[in-house]
């Protein structure tokens, strides 16, 4: 009898299969039992061989997993065409890493129909998406909607009050005096300032409503009062706009220090797509100085009257600084005369 060691035979393809970083399985699309399962696969998962896909690759399934794309189709999965491909994205219940798969139909070594998959995991570019994404649409202070992301809230609030009849309103609050603690105490005081201020206006308002911050000391508010009626509209508008006030009139006690601030607030009512995103804007930063033009600490609602008068003011400025610029206008002497019998200049 020979002491030889038996020598193995060395398959490539599965060195390769078993070496790389993704999950590769095969499923037999009658039974939907794993026929076959790589290294990667078995670490993940354990001993998933012989067993159905749907009990140990995923949680709390009790048949084929409804969110496969081979599930989805209008045919018999069986009646697909060899070769039959499907890419698709998917959280893992179990181990809660996203992968992505790509699916193909083949023909198994006893000629049963099978699909080879291939999970590629793509936990990490999801988080840097994700990351992407709040710094897109969050502001890294106060953790609120920016001014980007609230222009799709307004957007879709435009569109629903539309169709509802219900009117919404927008809060443009601006703190008051607030140079004045970057000034005094830093910018870094200034920041614990503003994220206090900005956890005390999300405290007060629904969570169907939109708190967002706009940059600097500017924060908008964006609620939807559910109600046709404009008086009561407005009247619920009030009440928040004066909750926000007594919330952001008390102190900021931060670091031993006691700081006083207020608020000027502008309110903008609409109810259809009558005004466009920049003009429902415009109107609530308008009300908010009007505010500030009134003593501050205090809210005031859109007026067009005024609205109209502030806009033919800013477009006569604009006609005489182009005049000046332009040579348009000249300087002139005017005497001014005393009109008696010896016509005096005196001026």
């Amino acid at each position: 009898m020979s002491n030889t060691p038996a020598i193995e035979m060395f398959d490539p393809m599965e060195a390769i299969i078993n070496n790389t970083e993704a999950l590769v399985y095969v499923i037999d699309l009658t039974t939907y039992e794993i026929v076959y399962a790589n290294d990667r696969c078995k670490n993940t998962f354990g001993d998933v061989e012989g067993k159905a896909c749907y009990r140990v690759l995923q949680l709390g399934q009790n048949g084929p997993c409804d969110f496969c794309p081979l599930q989805q189709q209008s045919v018999d999965p069986l009646s697909l065409p060899i070769g039959t491909s499907f890419e698709w994205e998917n959280q893992n219940t179990i181990n809660k890493h996203h992968y992505l798969y790509t699916d193909r139909i083949i023909r198994w070594k006893n000629g049963q129909l099978a699909k080879v998959q291939v999970g590629i995991d793509i936990t990490s570019q999801k988080k840097l998406e994700s990351e992407l994404k709040n710094l897109t649409h969050y502001d890294t202070l106060t953790t609120l909607p920016n001014r980007l992301l609230f222009t799709v809230h307004l957007s879709n609030m435009i569109h629903q009050a539309n169709r509802s009849k219900h009117y919404a309103a927008i809060l443009f609050i601006d703190l008051d005096h607030f140079k004045t603690i970057n000034n005094t105490k830093g910018h870094s005081m200034g920041d614990l300032v503003l994220v206090e201020a900005a956890k005390r206006i999300f405290n007060i308002v629904r969570q169907c409503d939109t708190v967002a911050r706009f940059g600097g000391d500017e924060f908008v508010v964006l609620i939807n009062t559910s109600k046709e009626d404009k008086i009561q509209a407005t009247a619920d508008a009030q009440v928040v706009a004066e909750k926000i006030l007594t919330e952001l009139e008390k102190p900021f006690y931060i670091d031993d220090y006691d700081f006083r601030t207020s608020a000027s607030i502008g309110i903008a009512m609409f109810i259809d797509t009558e005004h466009s995103i920049d003009d429902l804007m415009k109107y609530a930063d308008s009300a908010m100085h009007n505010a500030k033009a009134n003593g501050r600490n205090t809210f005031r609602f859109f007026d067009p009257v005024l609205q109209k008068m502030i806009e033919e003011r800013a477009h006569m400025i604009n006609r005489l600084r182009k005049a000046i610029e332009n040579n348009f206008m000249a300087l002139h002497y005017q005497n001014q005369i005393l009109v008696n019998r010896h016509q005096h200049v005196v001026g």
